[in-house]
């Protein structure tokens, strides 16, 4: 029936009909009965308030209410009782030290945890089998085979009461040149060589200068650093006999030349390569 009414009286004309008509309902109820008991007026209370949400017309939206302002700090709580105190700890155990160990050969010592009835030994190391006598240098005692030794020379005449300057002019001057480690074996005439200032290394001392000496491996190679009053031909001679063979020993050589005028000298370096 509402249905009906709706287009014809709009929402609020419709609400109105429905309020006239259930006071009519009520009148015509109330002069018939008497009066409207309490289930009746409850249904009629009802039947309005339902009809007048379904009908009614929804409001706009009200303007945002300003902010609220801001509370203030609560209090700090009140602080915690305090902890229970620990427990006390146990008494330490002591160790027990003892200085022998029955069961060590080599001697030792014996530590115990006190109360544990467990006592350790510690024993002494073995002695170790003495090594054997190392061979001088390196093995063999010679200078092994593609390693280089190097050393100085220096010669100069001496002037004494048995020798003046004049007197020393055609002497020989010798220079003494010392193996620290001796060569396996010694060098021919063919594997030593001199090389005075200025000239190039031969075949047997390849790049080797007076500032740096190097020797193929099996020569002896001697280089002149400088010299004053001396001769150009110098000889290398063996150390190791008094007939002046030219070569090498073993343990070094010697390097002899003359003295052509007062206050001659010479000195350099030499290389040994085994």
């Amino acid at each position: 029936m509402f249905g009906h009414l709706r287009e014809p009286f709009g929402k609020a004309g419709l609400v109105v009909a429905i309020v006239a008509l259930l006071a009519a309902l009520v009148g015509g109820a109330y002069a018939a009965g008497g009066g409207l008991s309490g289930k009746q007026k409850k249904e009629v209370r009802g039947i309005a308030k339902n009809e007048a949400k379904r009908y009614a017309a929804q409001g706009p939206v009200g303007p945002q209410g300003p902010a609220g302002a801001t509370g203030k700090d609560g209090l700090n709580g009140l602080d915690g009782a305090p902890g229970e105190a620990g427990k006390s700890g146990g008494n330490g155990r002591s160790v027990a030290l003892s200085e022998t160990a029955s069961g060590c050969a080599e001697g030792g010592i014996t530590v115990e945890v006190e109360g544990s009835g467990e006592p350790l030994e510690i024993c002494n190391g073995a002695a170790g089998q003495a090594g054997k006598d190392g061979e001088p240098w390196t093995a063999g005692g010679t200078l092994p085979k593609s390693s280089t030794e190097t050393g100085s020379w220096s010669v100069g005449t001496y002037f004494g009461p048995a020798m003046s300057p004049v007197e020393a002019i055609g002497k020989p001057l010798l220079a003494p040149i010392s193996f620290a480690i001796p060569l396996a074996q010694g060098l021919d005439e063919s594997h030593v060589h001199f090389i005075g200032t200025g000239e190039t290394a031969p075949v047997g001392c390849t790049g080797g200068t007076a500032e740096h000496p190097k020797a193929d491996s099996g020569n002896l190679c001697v280089y002149a650093g400088g010299n004053e009053g001396v001769s150009v031909e110098k000889s290398i001679y063996t150390a190791s006999g008094s007939n002046g063979t030219p070569g090498a020993s073993t343990a070094g050589a010697v390097l002899a030349m003359l003295v052509l005028e007062e206050g001659a000298g010479a000195w350099g370096t030499w290389a040994v390569t085994g």
